[in-house]
């Protein structure tokens, strides 16, 4: 009998600790243990004509604009939003004819479209945005980027 509460003593301490340290699914499920779900996302490179943007980690429902906020609000980036058109970035302005403008490309096939548009990056093909960046969904994994074109 002793041996068998020592045995289910230290199964239990076992599963406590595998909790803890994150090493069994079902342990975690069971005392839902949460983990950190905030966006990240970093300026992988900028220019005068380009701003690159790479999320690290990034919650359900959020969304590119929100995420250049808070870069704005951290002095990485700054910007101007007008009628839901990016104006200004980093004091660079579309021109008053539209003939040069910012526009938005991304990694995530499922939000892109390479017939409207291509931007090489390392050795990918980004594709052009289908929405603008207050619907735009950010991904873990993924790169924006913003590009000053000349038409």
């Amino acid at each position: 009998m002793k041996k068998q509460f020592q045995r289910f003593t230290m199964c239990l301490l076992s599963t406590l600790l595998m909790a803890v340290s994150g090493g069994c699914a079902y342990v975690k499920g069971f005392f839902e243990v949460t983990e950190d779900k905030a966006v990240t996302l970093h300026v992988y490179s900028q220019t005068d004509t380009s701003v690159v943007l790479y999320v690290e980690n990034a919650e359900a429902n959020s969304v590119l604009l929100d995420a250049m906020y808070t870069l704005q609000e951290e002095g990485k980036i700054s910007f101007q939003m007008q009628n839901g058109m990016l104006t200004e970035l980093n004091g660079k302005k579309n021109t008053a004819d539209w003939s040069q403008v910012w526009m938005l490309y991304t990694s995530d096939v499922a939000f892109s479209n390479t017939a409207w548009g291509s931007y090489p990056l390392e050795d990918m093909t980004l594709g052009s945005a289908i929405v603008g960046a207050e619907s735009l969904p950010i991904k873990a994994g993924e790169y924006y980027v913003w590009s000053y074109q000349t038409f």
